[in-house]
């Protein structure tokens, strides 16, 4: 794909321009200034484009991908030093610092020969949340659709809300951008007050103006 189309979101399976408001669904439920994040998948770093559009600054960023090519070309293009870029397996990396957000956008949309699809997200989503320091958000195709490609795995929602629901009580599920596609958004903290039954996130959250009654 990369030498078929060079240095474009059609290289890593994007064809519809819509890259951006995917990383908005992903990101605009957090504040993420002054925050490091993990990007599993990186691709081309276009997150970091993203984030500077945002005017979300100073990061600090770190992007894996397994694609080699990938990764040289994202070296390229962002040499800040608050940057860093690599090539592995996130599941075989061993992380020395955790993050305060750990995302990947379109890393499950593809099938893997010889991986049991929602095995391997199971694995992943539980290695971000162990990674992560505040939450992790991920995005899918969804499998209601009416059109499969061949090579595309479609994901359940419920499965993938059924996985989240083993880490955290608090999550978000949304579907309300893109009919194909879903985010879930998983919160490391879940804690809550019992007599109030609100998340303590929630409730410190001082832009929200909560009346109890």
């Amino acid at each position: 794909m990369l030498k078929k189309h060079g240095y474009s979101p059609k290289a890593l399976g994007w064809d519809k321009g819509k890259q951006f408001l995917r990383f908005r669904e992903l990101t605009n439920l957090w504040n993420s200034e002054n925050s490091s994040i993990l990007d599993i998948g990186c691709g081309f770093g276009d997150f970091v484009n993203y984030l500077k559009l945002e005017g979300i600054k100073p990061f600090n960023y770190t992007g894996i991908d397994l694609v080699k090519e990938f990764v040289d070309k994202a070296k390229n293009e962002h040499q800040d030093q608050n940057i860093e870029l690599c090539v592995g397996d996130f599941l075989s990396l061993p992380f020395s610092k955790k993050f305060d957000f750990c995302i990947a956008s379109g890393t499950f949309n593809l099938r893997m020969d010889g991986i049991e699809g929602y095995k391997y997200i199971e694995s992943n989503l539980t290695k971000m949340f162990e990674t992560c320091k505040i939450g992790i958000a991920v995005n899918f195709l969804t499998d209601r659709v009416d059109y499969k490609h061949d090579h595309n795995f479609n994901s359940s929602p419920e499965k993938i809300l059924s996985i989240a629901y083993n880490l955290s009580k608090r999550i978000v599920l949304r579907n309300d951008t893109f009919p194909f596609e879903f985010s879930i958004i998983i919160y490391k903290d879940d804690t809550f007050r019992k007599e109030k039954t609100i998340f303590t996130g929630v409730e410190s959250n001082n832009t929200i103006n909560i009346k109890y009654i």
